[in-house]
């Protein structure tokens, strides 16, 4: 308690311009967290929906079915990404019922690209702030540097007006600098951490699209190329519903 109060009352004693920096860093601190338990609740959320969707996939026979279970899931990321899959395997069809004629492996291959942008799509969707959270990583040790670098201008400023160098004239410099530097390291620590957990969750989502797609594929082989079943869609996911960030 003594510690805390006495760094408090160091705080309250500083300049204008460790202030401005210590505030800023505090609300750099409070704007990485927000951010960071946001997306960890989101990828519970979505990894959750992703097992489920891949566990229901695997009893998946019919291009129909896959219609439907989009239909069915298309409020969650890997429904909407399978609705979204579905409408691009259509328009993938129609080119090649417009008169071209592409052998199976080049309408499978097709298919594949076309798969494999909307997951590129999706994957940007999940980056969305995450730049913030490299951003202060970096920017929160030179923000403490900076009140660092002030501290100790302060000292040395001390020690030319009272020409001496005794401690109790350059403490306070010194400690202003320490406390600077302390909170840009509390703020830049934990944003480096974040980081890598979100970049980390990406891959893994990324990696787990990248199985549906699989499914899919298979799916599309047996029911499409190989001309097994007649499909007749009528899916109203055109329009580019938002999905939780």
């Amino acid at each position: 308690m003594v510690a805390g109060n006495s760094l408090w009352h160091l705080v309250v004693q500083t300049d204008a311009i460790s202030k401005s920096v210590l505030v800023s860093l505090l609300f750099m601190s409070i704007l990485i967290w927000t951010v960071f338990l946001c997306k960890a609740f989101l990828f519970y959320r979505k990894k959750r929906d992703i097992q489920a969707m891949i566990e229901k996939l695997s009893s998946v026979r019919t291009f129909n079915e896959l219609i439907v279970m989009a239909q069915q899931n298309k409020d969650t990321l890997p429904g909407y990404f399978l609705a979204q899959s579905v409408v691009s395997i259509e328009r993938v069809l129609e080119h090649e019922q417009s008169g071209y004629q592409s052998s199976r492996a080049e309408i499978k291959e097709h298919i594949r690209a076309a798969l494999e942008q909307e997951i590129d799509l999706l994957v940007i969707w999940q980056e969305q702030y995450t730049p913030l959270l490299s951003t202060s990583a970096v920017i929160s040790p030179l923000l403490g540097l900076l009140g660092t670098v002030w501290g100790l201008i302060h000292a040395f400023m001390s020690i030319s007006q009272t020409h001496t160098a005794d401690i109790a004239t350059v403490a306070p410099g010194i400690a202003e600098a320490l406390t600077t530097t302390l909170a840009g390291l509390i703020v830049a620590i934990p944003a480096v951490v974040m980081v890598n957990y979100v970049t980390a969750q990406i891959v893994h989502i990324e990696q787990q699209l990248v199985r549906i797609a699989d499914y899919v594929m298979v799916v599309v082989q047996r029911s499409i190329i190989h001309k097994k079943e007649n499909i007749c869609v009528d899916l109203a996911v055109g329009e580019q519903k938002e999905v939780q960030q």
